[in-house]
């Protein structure tokens, strides 16, 4: 039994080390980004470890006849793991809509939905296959106004003399106060419209204070089939009509 306890305790310890051995610094540049730029997270961690990226923001959206909605268009999704986490506060439902392009040209809107629990609704979505999406977050709220925190979760890996970078296009973000965390480190950074009178984005490269969230009762996260199995069906389907339509004809000959 002491062994048992012994070895539970040496796994915990592992785990443990394993989570807060993250980033020892990082820095965000340009400093005071404004919309179109590219945004870079850089920094330094223990060689080779990966590290998990995460850039969150908030967005009041307000409320007309009852309904709300939010859009986000030509977002570029990178080839990596990736999740994305779309939380509704004040609001009745949920849904999540989007399209992909492809050569130019964009597939059917996927939707995917959710009712509120006590107001709060929560969609979230893993490994979306990269691309450029149009976004539209929208539902139905009796509230006068609705606040999205949107939340986009990559992973780096540090090369074997621990450094680390991270690319992140800010042409289709809204301006405002972006949240950014690399590993255990997280900085605030404010996306400008135009540059800042005084040179200085308002609280830009700060270290946030750390905050302990209030649980809220959410709804189980949505899964939905994925746009290149979407895409598959619809090829079926058109080949499925082609072939009927050769039957009719021959059958008429």
């Amino acid at each position: 039994m002491r062994g048992k306890i012994a070895v539970l305790f040496v796994l915990l310890f592992l785990f443990v080390n394993a989570v807060g051995a993250e980033v020892i610094n990082f820095n965000v540049k340009p400093e005071n980004p404004m919309k179109g730029e590219d945004v870079t997270i850089y920094g330094e961690a223990e060689p080779e470890e990966e590290l998990r990226i995460e850039i969150s923001f908030e967005n009041v959206v307000l409320v007309k006849d009852n309904k709300y909605v939010f859009s986000v268009e030509k977002m570029k999704i990178p080839e990596a793991e990736n999740r994305f986490t779309v939380r509704a506060e004040g609001c009745d439902n949920q849904k999540v809509s989007v399209r992909r392009f492809i050569l130019g040209i964009s597939t059917p809107w996927i939707t995917l939905s959710s009712e509120a629990s006590e107001g709060v609704s929560k969609i979230t979505q893993a490994n979306v296959p990269a691309g450029t999406y149009d976004v539209l977050v929208h539902g139905s709220s009796s509230e006068g106004s609705v606040r999205l925190i949107i939340t986009a979760e990559g992973y780096e890996k540090a090369d074997d003399a621990g450094k680390f970078s991270y690319g992140y296009e800010t042409t289709p973000l809204p301006v405002g106060t972006f949240i950014v965390q690399a590993g255990n480190m997280t900085k605030i950074v404010t996306l400008h419209s135009s540059p800042p009178s005084n040179g200085r984005a308002g609280g830009g490269g700060g270290v946030a204070p750390e905050t302990t969230p209030t649980p809220t009762a959410t709804p189980a996260p949505i899964s939905f089939i994925s746009i290149p199995m979407f895409l598959v069906m619809v090829v079926i389907a058109a080949l499925a009509a082609v072939v009927i339509i050769i039957a009719v004809l021959r059958k008429k000959k």
